[in-house]
């Protein structure tokens, strides 16, 4: 029984050593933000953010450590010409689908997919506005833990690949976080994540 146990062990050991090893070869960070850890893409001690991404075969997997009343989103410049939706901020161009969207999560923790429509004029990197949840159609599920003692839980984020890249070969991401009074922005449309198939 014990034998048996310990080959489970290290059965699940092997397959998170194979997931970190994937990481480490796929994900190639923009921008200038450096990381100790090759599948941390987001590491930000000052406001006690981390968001760290791992693959599958089918899934591209964001997990984000947070503090009670806390998400983030992920936004994929999907057409990757470094404009969301529309661009500048215009009513004209809401409610049209966008080839730029987001994953992200409901104030009630269930997952929210959509198009971005548009970008705030005087920051092209933030997102103005985007759709209802759901307009566009994902598959994408979302898992969070119980706070620990210390009021920090984790989020994660499992997104089908073909959703995450659609018909590309990388995507282009930027990670928003929102602490419930600033909004933090990590990689540019500029120079974003870019995660590699």
């Amino acid at each position: 029984m014990l034998a048996h146990q310990c080959n489970i062990t290290r059965i699940i050991l092997l397959q998170t050593c194979c997931l970190m090893l994937i990481a480490h070869v796929q994900v190639t960070k923009g921008g200038t933000q450096k990381t100790k850890n090759p599948y941390l893409i987001v590491d930000d001690p000052r406001n006690d953010i981390s968001v760290n991404y791992v693959e599958s075969v089918s899934l591209g997997v964001f997990t984000a450590r947070l503090q009670e009343g806390w998400s983030f989103s992920v936004h994929v410049d999907g057409n990757q010409d470094g404009e969301w939706g529309y661009g500048a901020d215009n009513p004209r161009s809401n409610l049209r689908p966008t080839d730029d969207y987001s994953f992200g999560q409901t104030r009630e923790g269930t997952p929210c997919s959509q198009y971005i429509y548009s970008a705030k004029p005087n920051n092209p990197d933030y997102v103005a506005s985007s759709s209802t949840c759901g307009a566009f159609s994902s598959s994408a599920t979302v898992d969070i833990t119980t706070s620990d003692r210390f009021g920090f839980f984790f989020v994660t984020y499992k997104i089908p690949k073909v959703e995450l890249f659609k018909n590309r070969s990388n995507a282009h991401v930027l990670i928003a976080v929102w602490d419930g009074n600033a909004l933090h922005h990590y990689y540019t449309l500029k120079n974003p994540l870019l995660l590699k198939w």
